[in-house]
Parts: C-alpha cells; sequence; structure tokens
C-alpha cells in the first residue's frame, strides 16, 4: 500500500491512482500545491499493484547505462517555433503520428485555467499543447485512456513531464510496438516457475516430481550452508501443499505475488481476516468487468455476480 512519508519518495505521477482497482487512492494538494496520492485504508485490499506501478519503489532506469543518442532539432516553421518553448520539435513529430492515423497526449490549460492532460486526433488540436506550462498538471485517466488507445492497435505520443513518462511506462508494465503488439517486459524468476511446478505436481498426486521442483529452490538458497532449509521430504499431499505454499511465501516475498496466490488458493478472506484486514471480501477475488464494455455488448457481457 502507498504510503506518503517523504515526499522525496513521490514524484505525483498518479500511476498508483489509475491502476488501483478499489478506486481508494486519490490525489490530495498539499501547502505548496503539489498533488500526492492519499489511500483510503477502509476500502484498501493490500493487493500491492499501487506499489508496483510506483516508479519512485521500482527505480530500475536510475540504473540504465546504455545511454540514448542526443539530437539538435529546430521546426523550420518560424510561427510554430514562436508558439513553442523548445524548438517547435514536438509539432513535427505528433503531426507524424496523426497523419498515420495516432493519438497525441499533452498538456493544455482548461477553461478555468487549470492545467490538465487532454489528447487529440487532429493536427489543428496541437496548438494547446504547444509551450510549457511551468505547474504541476493533473493527469486525471490519461494513462488509461493510453493504453485503451495502445489496445485499439493506434500508436500514441505521449508528452509530459519525466515522472509523468516514467509513472505511464510502469503504469502499462509492457511495452508496445506502433502496431499496437507488445511484449511482456515483466521478469518471471525462475524460482516461480519452479514453485507453480511444484505446486501442479503436488495437486495432481505426483510428490515426488514435486519434491523435486521444490528441493531446486531450496538447494539454491541454501548454497553450501548444510545446516540450513533441509530438503523437504514429505509425500502427504497435505503437508506437500503447505511446505510449497511456504516457500513461495518466503522465496517470493515482497515481490507482490502473496495476495495473487491467496486469491488462487482460494484462502484469501480466511487468512486476510485474521491479519485484521477485514475489508477484504468474497467479491474482491474478482475484479468488475467494465461498465463500458458490457455496454458495446449489447447484452452478451454480464457483471461478474458479486459485483451486480
Amino acid at each position: 500500500m502507498i504510503e506518503i512519508i517523504d515526499k522525496h519518495s513521490c514524484c505525483g505521477c498518479s500511476s498508483c491512482v489509475q491502476k488501483c482497482p478499489k478506486k481508494c487512492i486519490s490525489m490530495y494538494e498539499d501547502d505548496e500545491g503539489f498533488l500526492y496520492p492519499v489511500v483510503d485504508k477502509e476500502k484498501c485490499i493490500d493487493c500491492g499493484l499501487c506499489e508496483i506501478v510506483c516508479p519512485c519503489h521500482n527505480d530500475s532506469e536510475k540504473k540504465r547505462t546504455n545511454l540514448p543518442d542526443i539530437y539538435a532539432i529546430k521546426n523550420k516553421n518560424e510561427k510554430i517555433r514562436i508558439q513553442s518553448s523548445s524548438g517547435g520539435v514536438f509539432t513535427l513529430l505528433a503531426e507524424e503520428v496523426i497523419k498515420k492515423g495516432g493519438v497525441v497526449f499533452g498538456a493544455c490549460f482548461s477553461d478555468d485555467w487549470e492545467v490538465k492532460h487532454h489528447y487529440t486526433e487532429s493536427v489543428e488540436g496541437l496548438a494547446a499543447f504547444r509551450g510549457s506550462k511551468y505547474v504541476q498538471s493533473c493527469i486525471g485517466t490519461t494513462y488509461q485512456k493510453v493504453e485503451s488507445f495502445l489496445k485499439q492497435g493506434r500508436s500514441v505520443m505521449f508528452t509530459g513531464t519525466p515522472c509523468q513518462v516514467s509513472g505511464l511506462k510502469h503504469y502499462l508494465r509492457k511495452e508496445y510496438s506502433n502496431k499496437g503488439f507488445w511484449v511482456n517486459i515483466r521478469l518471471i524468476r525462475y524460482a516461480d516457475v519452479l514453485l507453480m511446478g511444484a505446486e501442479s505436481a503436488n495437486e495432481k498426486g505426483i510428490p515426488g516430481e514435486a519434491i523435486d521442483y521444490l528441493e531446486q529452490v531450496r538447494a539454491r538458497a541454501r548454497g553450501s550452508n548444510t545446516n540450513i532449509l533441509p530438503k523437504v521430504t514429505t509425500t502427504d499431499q497435505g503437508e506437500l501443499r503447505d511446505a510449497i505454499r511456504h516457500e513461495r511465501r518466503v522465496e517470493l516475498g515482497m515481490e507482490f505475488d502473496r495476495f495473487y496466490d491467496l486469491v488462487r488458493w482460494g484462502i484469501a478472506k480466511e487468512v486476510l481476516h485474521a491479519a485484521g484486514k477485514t475489508t477484504y471480501q468474497d467479491q474482491n477475488a474478482l475484479l468488475p468487468l467494465p461498465q463500458t464494455e458490457i455496454d458495446k455488448s449489447k447484452g452478451v457481457l454480464v457483471q461478474n455476480p458479486d459485483y451486480q
């Protein structure tokens, strides 16, 4: 669960707000006018998604060593350059995206002079995005809209501050090509695969195979210290199930898989309530279907029963 103790550990990108399945995170303005997320703990189910998509919690980009090439560019159209803040290159790039049927996102002033992120599908709409705004924009549901366009196979150009760009990338958690195809960039650890194999083998009544998979994980953690993590030898299905589940908890600790394991095993309510997380109910095992998709289906899709 996101909890801002030190404001240096939050960039205000709003990725957590847009990813939260319970809509229990809101952005609030501090005394200096900056927006920070606040969690309604009564509604939070501790699913961990807000931390998964947080660029400050997952700062792998800071470790990047392959620096990109650098170019100096300016727009030859003097009128566009005067209306712009950085040589007018935004307009050149955005026009190409729109000509190819894409969508461009940027910051613009609303009717009440608040800076908000919006999108345009026309060249004429680019004028509102030109020029720096010098204040934090309200990102709203922009990341969700970007994802929707990408899933439609459309190219998207997103402009914003570095932290907003990072927030978007962490929100998507997938790399999209200009044709809308994607490659999952989240790495799954081999230990996770082995433990899933152990779980599957045990449930199929093949304890020997399950023990072999489990031992590979424990042997790697044990290393040369034979005094710790002895090999699990029980062939009782219930005992082996408990051992595998315990191994997943300790091996994959702090990797945000625990909640989904509990849901998958059908024991989420029992375990979470015992830990004092009584806001979790049976309906939280499934996410509600978006009402927009139900409406589009014209009666084919029906809402998950517990959300009706």
